[in-house]
């Protein structure tokens, strides 16, 4: 009996002493996930003016029109990771290191696997569109 008493009375003590989770801060993951994109954006309009050049806007309207409105860009004689024209190492260790990004920075700040999950999907979905 004293021996059930003494392990009930350690684990109230231990449930007293550990800390209440701190709720996810969201302003920081958000705006690094933004500054990372807007920098990506511009690095890759510097490296590849042609392609992702944002001026005339009237050209960059019409490419996100496209974007939105037509069903993605699958080239049948290429491999699944190349389909879309880019080479497979900027689509499996670019694309992961940016999803392994946003993943990382949005735990680290206290988030869940749902919310760190709907950052990076909601992150991939604003870079490729």
């Amino acid at each position: 009996m004293n021996v059930v008493l003494l392990l009930a009375l350690l684990a109230a003590q231990d449930d007293a002493a550990t800390p209440l989770p701190e709720p996810p801060v969201w302003t920081v993951p958000v705006a690094h996930t933004g500054g990372v994109l807007l920098a990506s954006r511009l690095a890759l309009s510097i490296i590849w003016p042609e392609p992702f050049d944002p001026f005339p806007l009237s050209r960059s309207a019409a490419s996100f029109g496209r974007a939105y409105g037509e069903p993605p860009d699958f080239r049948r004689g290429r491999s699944l990771v190349e389909s879309d024209g880019d080479p497979w190492v900027i689509n499996v260790v670019g694309h992961g290191l940016m999803g392994s990004e946003f993943w990382q920075r949005t735990r680290r700040c206290g988030a869940g696997p749902l919310g760190a999950a709907l950052v990076t999907v909601g992150s991939t979905l604003v870079w490729e569109y």
